[in-house]
């Protein structure tokens, strides 16, 4: 099927708070327990740094903590605490207004095109609705896309994260399309399975321009992998995709 309208997931592929707030709370937590890692270090290290879920991630944590220094001060549930700790007061900077955030270079000209494409666009992501909206509100992204163009995981309506495949669902059912005919943009392991298992097809757009995080994602099942807006011709990655059906 031909592809008909576009889900993007919003944090780390429209904006990106990845890094510099949970990736770095992750780091900031190992570094209290005796393990400093750079960046690039942490995506080795901690396997499921991109994308989550936070409390396996204290796992990995404890586990890497394990490794190196053959003992830890705090148990996974404490470093999940701590982690989110950090993570709060980094959120605090971005919701004051004291740490500036925006959209990803290149995605505003992204959106340019796919409505020159005629393709319509909605977002689908499982960062939790307290947090969301202050992002949405922050980057200025609301403008662009208001609550009913936005789909969020929501347990009590039966969205459930991902890597469930309810928010792409929803998303092209909001698009009035086949799931097939949804292309979907993801940063993490965890959102491209649930975009292949919505039956769509994904295309990665890592934060982190490493081998491994790309390998990872076409692991996952992406058709491609970019780290930067600005890297993609729109229109011939669609002509390519239809082409293929």
């Amino acid at each position: 099927m031909p592809i008909r309208g576009i889900a993007l997931d919003a944090e780390g592929v429209m904006f990106d708070f990845e890094k510099d707030g949970h990736h770095t709370a992750h780091r900031m937590v190992a570094k209290d327990l005796g393990v400093e890692l750079t960046a690039e270090e942490a995506l080795i290290e901690i396997p499921n740094l991109v994308g989550g879920p936070s409390k396996l991630i204290a796992e990995q944590i404890y586990d890497l903590v394990i490794r190196r220094g053959g003992s830890s001060s705090l148990e996974p549930n404490e470093i999940h605490k701590r982690s989110r700790t950090y993570f709060e007061q980094l959120f605090q900077e971005v919701a004051l207004g004291k740490r500036l955030i925006g959209p990803r270079p290149g995605l505003l000209v992204a959106l340019q095109e796919f409505a020159k494409l005629g393709l319509p666009v909605v977002v689908g992501s499982s960062t939790w609705p307290e947090e969301f909206w202050i992002y949405w509100e922050k980057t200025g992204l609301i403008k662009l896309f208001p609550k009913e163009k936005v789909v969020l995981a929501d347990e009590k309506s039966g969205i459930r994260h991902k890597p469930e495949p309810d928010i792409f669902l929803r998303t092209a059912e909001l698009m009035g399309i086949d799931p097939k005919e949804q292309l979907i943009f993801e940063d993490s392991q965890r959102g491209v399975v649930a975009g292949v298992t919505a039956g769509s097809t994904v295309i990665g757009m890592t934060t982190y321009d490493h081998p491994r995080e790309i390998i990872r994602l076409y692991e996952a099942g992406a058709k491609r992998v970019f780290s930067d807006w600005r890297e993609v011709n729109l229109r011939s990655l669609i002509d390519n995709l239809n082409s293929r059906e």
